[in-house]
């Protein structure tokens, strides 16, 4: 009956898993993104996507959502000079860029130590490059739903862990290497994550909290592909 249970539960993961692992897959967009055929100001824009039944602004905290907002906007615009608007704000109280479905910016996102601009409202150009400006000149606008599901992309390193681990974002029990990496795709800010297949822990890590990989053979790591 126990191994029953486990089988049982080991077939629903696995099911689970076709919705949120990905590994060389095609590159088609798996985030429900568009852009407006208009142009208008940042809070127009916002207003257009929510009337469209989108959630709001487009919010890329994910990298695969980051490269697919890219694959969107290479596919469809000829590089506006500006940019467009996208659903990222700099809140001046707490001093943080925030999401517009209140998810901080990570660390790691091409832009967190670079973003130029005086204003509180984000755009993002063709590159990839994303500013903040005062929101009111006219530019097209990205929209997005925020809580749909979508590919986590990476790859498997069996015998190794990551090393020089600084901090991590949870250990916890789990049946099976597979259901580490679930664990890894429910969290934006899961960068890898190492199962023990002795211990059955799984351990998520954020944006660089480890510096390499080490040999151990009783681990199994999943590398989450990078912005």
């Amino acid at each position: 009956m126990v191994f029953k249970g486990h089988a049982v539960a080991l077939i629903i993961y696995l099911a689970a898993l076709l919705f949120f692992l990905c590994k060389n897959c095609s590159s088609k967009a798996t985030h429900d993104f568009y852009v407006t055929s208009g142009v208008q100001n940042y809070t127009e824009g916002e207003a257009i996507c929510k009337r469209l039944g989108y959630d709001g602004l487009g919010v890329a905290k994910t990298p695969e959502a980051y490269h697919d907002m890219m694959d969107i906007l290479s596919g469809h615009l000829k590089d506006p000079p500006d940019g467009v608007y996208i659903g990222i704000r700099k809140y001046l109280d707490i001093g943080q860029l925030i999401w517009d479905d209140g998810s901080a910016m990570a660390e790691d996102n091409p832009s967190y130590y670079s973003l130029v601009g005086s204003g509180l409202y984000g755009r993002i150009s063709t590159g990839g490059k994303i500013e903040l400006g005062v929101g009111l000149y006219t530019r097209n606008a990205l929209c997005s739903k925020y809580h749909t599901k979508a590919f986590i992309h990476g790859r498997t390193v069996h015998g190794k862990q990551p090393d020089v681990v600084s901090s991590n974002l949870s250990t916890i029990t789990v049946v099976s290497f597979l259901a580490c990496v679930l664990q890894c795709g429910q969290n934006y800010r899961c960068r890898a994550a190492e199962f023990n297949s002795h211990s059955f822990t799984c351990t998520t890590l954020g944006p660089g909290s480890y510096t390499g990989l080490t040999d151990n053979p009783q681990v199994s790591t999943f590398i989450r592909q990078g912005f």
